[in-house]
């Protein structure tokens, strides 16, 4: 018997980059596309599944060149909630949780992924998180049998809402650097994170 729980991870990569003002997810982190920094980097090796949800051809195009399945959004998909609904829609029977992770963390370190996934085969009814001084972040894991909750989410909702639900559910798992849960929402925030010396890598 196989004691490890079988995961998946879905890349939520279909945001508007609206205050970025172009796809910041294209855009040059450390001599890469930031999109690469975070495939490249991430312990998808833990996952026996992965999906990408996105509306761009060229991050499609990443996340097939790594390996991962892709589940693209319509032109009237726009919120959210409906990159959380196709995303669990899109994920195969007989799975025990879900990573949802957003994909503008550049400096997420892959050792916080492997704790979180720990923390979860503790205590696989948990929905576990990553926090800085107890102040939740992402990713989030949740354990199947919330899957149902987040597919019925409200326009405009996240899976916030299934958190807030499940207070005593909550697992923090506390980051080294609170860098590692720094996002990239303008390019003054990308030029910020290409300068720290936190090595997301090692």
């Amino acid at each position: 018997m196989n004691s490890t729980p079988r995961l998946a991870c879905i890349f939520l990569a279909a945001g508007h980059s609206t205050r970025f003002g172009s796809n910041k997810l294209l855009a040059t982190f450390r001599g890469q596309p930031l999109i690469e920094t975070i495939f490249s980097s991430f312990p998808c090796e833990c996952f026996q599944h992965t999906t990408v949800v996105t509306r761009y051809s060229q991050v499609a195009k990443s996340a097939i060149q790594h390996g991962f399945s892709v589940t693209r959004l319509t032109c009237a998909e726009s919120t959210l909630s409906q990159s959380i609904q196709r995303g669990i829609l899109s994920l195969p029977d007989g799975l025990e949780g879900c990573l949802f992770s957003v994909c503008d963390q550049p400096l997420l370190h892959p050792q916080t992924i492997l704790r979180m996934v720990a923390a979860f085969h503790a205590n696989p009814h948990a929905i576990v998180a990553v926090s800085w001084q107890g102040q939740r972040g992402n990713p989030v894991l949740f354990p199947a049998a919330l899957f149902s909750e987040l597919a019925a989410l409200q326009p405009h909702q996240s899976g916030n809402a299934v958190i807030a639900r499940y207070p005593t559910r909550l697992q923090l798992v506390e980051v080294k650097n609170p860098w590692e849960l720094a996002d990239i929402d303008r390019a003054s925030d990308l030029m910020s994170l290409e300068n720290n010396r936190l090595n997301h890598t090692g």
